[in-house]
């Protein structure tokens, strides 16, 4: 799945704000904003080992404190799910009732071919109790 946006929190006690594109980015402390994934790319160096030409880009190369501060910046990707038109949903539904239906008669002829193999076993003991006196017998 691509993900397009990128949800930002930024965990630092201070606001900071940036931009990409044409686009400002405010970023509140503990609040969250969704951005494009190439602004998060560009803005906090999402994905990239060296984070030393993000940390210039934004002043805290040689700030003792500028890795944490980046860190601070929690990114999540944000998912999308498909949403199913109604059409569909009652479409499923219905082919839902008719394997029910197909589901119960199937059950049914089960349950009856059931009763058929114990009527027969019944009778085979049954034949086979009759028979086993005429082995035994001797003429």
């Amino acid at each position: 799945m691509a993900h397009n946006e990128v949800i930002v929190t930024n965990k630092n006690p201070k606001v900071f704000e940036d931009g990409y594109a044409g686009m400002k980015f405010t970023f509140k402390p503990n609040e969250k904003v969704t951005i494009p994934l190439a602004a998060a790319i560009h803005i906090f160096g999402l994905n990239k080992q060296d984070k030393t030409p993000t940390l210039r880009r934004l002043g805290l190369a040689n700030h003792p404190d500028g890795k944490q501060w980046l860190d601070n910046i929690k990114m999540d990707f944000v998912e999308y799910v498909a949403k199913t038109d109604a059409a569909e949903i009652e479409q499923l539904k219905i082919d839902l009732e008719a394997k029910q239906v197909e589901i119960d008669e199937l059950t049914g002829s089960l349950k009856s071919a059931t009763a058929e193999i114990e009527q027969l076993k019944a009778q085979l003991e049954e034949a086979s109790n009759l028979a086993e006196p005429a082995k035994g017998k001797k003429k």
